[in-house]
């Protein structure tokens, strides 16, 4: 791997299929494999593409370093400038277009404790790697 593409993830346990489409109700879905794939699964769960998340993204980082607030999962102010300073190209980005990042701007789980701020929900990120669970806080 070492932020080399490596396509669709394809080692999910059925414990956890089960879990996503029997106990959440939710559907697994695949994305382009372009370091873009949280992005574009963010988009896609709310019926957007990838460059639109990034400008209200970009848009929420801009508002938080305006009034200097932070998340409680990242209190560094230049993760925010990053955000804030995304290229400009990738605000076009399309669903169905391939649009390759480096391994260092891949999204994480500061970007999904901001999409939670921004449409107001409660997001719970479980880590198999890492052994941990880190539920977001209540939006603003």
């Amino acid at each position: 791997m070492n932020g080399q593409i490596v396509g669709e993830i394809g080692e999910v346990s059925e414990e956890i299929k089960a879990l996503i489409t029997s106990v959440i109700k939710a559907t697994i879905v695949s994305t382009i494999p372009d370091g873009h794939c949280l992005r574009r699964s963010i988009a896609k769960s709310n019926n957007m593409n990838p460059g639109q998340v990034i400008k209200k993204l970009r848009r929420k980082c801009t508002s938080m370093l305006r009034k200097k607030t932070t998340m409680l999962v990242e209190s560094d102010v230049q993760w925010y400038e990053k955000v804030r300073n995304f290229p400009d190209s990738w605000t076009n980005i399309k669903s169905n277009q391939p649009h390759h990042c480096p391994r260092s701007d891949w999204g994480g789980i500061n970007e999904i404790q901001m999409w939670a701020m921004i449409i107001g929900v409660r997001v719970i990120v479980i880590d198999k790697l890492l052994n941990s669970c880190t539920p977001s806080v209540n939006a603003e």
